[in-house]
């Protein structure tokens, strides 16, 4: 377990650089061994991308990793059976289903671990599976996927799913027929993956959530650069509201216009350009309501409670059932939080300096932006977490001003 201690109540003030983005560089590892060779570029280094490495490298293809610039070469690819124990950790590890069937007829993998955050079953992913022709088999530890025949289908998804929607265009890399998909997700990260899948080849059409994808052959190698995560951007830009003049270098603008909006009625003044200047102001009631892009994310409605101690706020969280654990431990810093199902009611509190744990990446991340505003020295348990999908934050935080440090 490792742990940071956080000397709050501090103006902030310099400059942030954004990172790839997690949610998209997990699923695009994956896509690397379908061609002999992939070049990716911006790829962050967090824990969940080192173990995605870690677990491509163990299956026999060649890794390099180096300047945040992944290099992969397949010609030893040798397995599609995911004995690494890392597989178990990582919720972006069922990608490696998709992508594997591509290049061997049956493919063995641990069941998906992640943050607890609610029910996140992958019985869409099965299903699908099975209609396009292969046959799954679950057991308590393992999912067994075994190559079949492709069956000309068209899949409708109960909702949309990020996971869901991915893994089944990487399954159908190779698949003559033209497959039709149905209330897909349409999040950044699909689209940034059907960039890369056309890039290899693949023959998709768009049309609002509905797919029309037909395979390939011939799968050409490709190169390929991150866009920056979205998700951070939005932490470092609902952080800059709250303590200060915050510089962003490479943000995602385009896919964070929503929380930008969102901060600017919260009372923060935002300049945008090729970077972003954030300035803290007047705090004020508001409202989120979390739903699948283009609504607010809900990676970032923990983020956004903080900001509502400040400034009173509601919070209606309709994608993941637990994302309120985080709240509990909110309170412990004096939070005048109620929760009431999916419904969140926060109002303006007097924080006060406390020992915390993590129960989840996002919801860690809310726990230090809220030590940083307190007056005092707080204790932050099980960051691991966090560092699954912030890269380097508590450097990052130093560099702009924040009193925070590992303590063992």
């Amino acid at each position: 377990m490792k742990s940071i201690k956080v000397n709050g109540g501090k103006k902030l003030n310099g400059t942030i650089r954004i990172d790839g983005s997690k949610n998209s560089s997990l699923p695009i590892i994956c896509l690397a061994l379908v061609p002999d060779k992939a070049v990716i570029n911006n790829v962050p280094n967090n824990e969940d991308v080192l173990k995605m490495i870690k677990i491509v490298s163990s299956l026999g293809s060649k890794v390099e990793y180096k300047d945040n610039t992944l290099y992969v070469d397949n010609e030893n690819l040798k397995t599609g059976d995911v004995k690494n124990e890392l597989a178990k950790e990582i919720r972006g590890s069922y990608y490696l289903m998709g992508a594997l069937i591509n290049k061997f007829n049956e493919v063995k993998i641990a069941s998906p671990g992640g943050c607890i955050i609610g029910k996140r079953p992958i019985n869409f992913h099965v299903d699908a599976f099975q209609k396009i022709g292969i046959e799954v088999i679950e057991n308590e530890n393992d999912i067994i996927l075994k190559k079949g025949k492709f069956k000309k289908v068209q899949i409708n998804f109960e909702k949309p799913s990020v996971g869901a929607t991915i893994n089944v265009l990487f399954s159908l890399i190779k698949n003559d027929f033209e497959t039709i998909l149905t209330n897909i997700s349409i999040e950044p990260e699909v689209i940034e993956v059907i960039e890369v899948l056309k890039k290899i080849g693949v023959k998709i059409e768009l049309i609002n959530r509905t797919l029309k994808i037909k395979g390939t052959k011939i799968v050409k190698d490709f190169k390929h650069t991150i866009n920056s995560d979205r998700i951070e951007t939005g932490t470092y830009l609902a952080l800059g509201s709250l303590l200060g003049n915050i510089k962003i270098e490479r943000p995602n603008i385009i896919d964070n216009i929503l929380v930008i909006d969102k901060i600017m009625e919260y009372g923060a003044e935002i300049n945008i350009g090729s970077t972003i200047t954030i300035k803290e102001n007047e705090f004020k009631h508001i409202k989120i309501i979390t739903e699948e892009y283009p609504g607010f994310p809900t990676d970032l409605q923990q983020i956004f409670s903080v900001l509502m101690l400040k400034g009173n706020g509601t919070i209606v969280e309709n994608i993941f059932s637990n994302r309120f654990n985080s709240h509990l431990e909110l309170q412990k810093f004096g939070a005048n939080i109620e929760v009431i199902n999916n419904l969140a009611l926060i109002n303006k509190s007097e924080l006060r300096p406390a020992e915390v744990n993590c129960t989840d990446l996002r919801g860690g991340m809310s726990l230090v932006m809220a030590a940083l505003l307190i007056e005092g020295e707080s204790v932050i348990n099980k960051v691991e977490l966090i560092e699954r999908g912030y890269p380097d934050f508590v450097n990052k935080l130093k560099k702009i001003g924040a009193d925070i440090e590992y303590i063992n």
